[in-house]
């Protein structure tokens, strides 16, 4: 993630939920909403690292698919309709 200087008030979108946020400080500003987006981040990244070392044999990649397809399926997403 590339480091983000900004001035102090600016509004900022979690790269995570989406969730907007402010820069409370000066200099460096935080890359995540809150220490449960940045732990998701990392969670994310080390799984992806691993997940791509193993050699998945015959319907075993298959199967992993499916199980990553229904994992996603289940994430809650707020909606925001307009009218």
């Amino acid at each position: 993630m590339e480091s983000n200087i900004n001035s102090f008030g600016t509004d900022l979108i979690c790269p995570i939920c989406g969730a907007s946020y402010q820069n409370q400080k000066k200099g460096r500003t935080k890359d995540y909403c809150s220490d449960n987006c940045r732990d998701v981040n990392k969670f994310l990244s080390a799984f992806e690292t691993r997940l791509l070392k193993v050699g998945f044999k015959g319907s075993y990649s298959n199967s992993m698919k499916s199980r990553l397809f229904l994992l996603a399926n289940n994430l809650h997403c707020v909606s925001k309709k307009k009218g």
